[in-house]
């Protein structure tokens, strides 16, 4: 997994879409359903390819067994609505020490 560190405004969730728009088994995840139509706004050749945190908590996403990767926008957001607390430090195993 990659983290993209970047500051707001910068262009991350559009080089998420484009990544998501080249890998076919690929989808999108947003932290909101109002994120989620401004992307399908701006990319409906997304549709069906993009959820919200809310349709993947509640297992409203169809079709998730034909895809094998997901690009996450927001992630810190994401992850604390799925856990409801503030997440102060996380870690991971980077890439090179798996």
């Amino acid at each position: 997994m990659n983290i993209i560190d970047m500051p707001r405004q910068s262009g991350k969730t559009t080089l998420l879409v484009e990544k998501v728009e080249k890998n076919k088994k690929a989808v999108l995840i947003t932290f909101c359903h109002r994120d989620k139509s401004r992307i399908l706004e701006l990319h409906p050749k997304l549709k069906g390819r993009v959820f919200s945190m809310g349709e993947v908590i509640q297992g409203g996403w169809s079709g998730r067994e034909r895809f094998e990767d997901a690009y996450i926008d927001e992630l810190d957001l994401c992850l604390e609505s799925l856990i409801r607390l503030n997440i102060k430090e996380a870690t991971r195993t980077g890439e090179d020490l798996k």
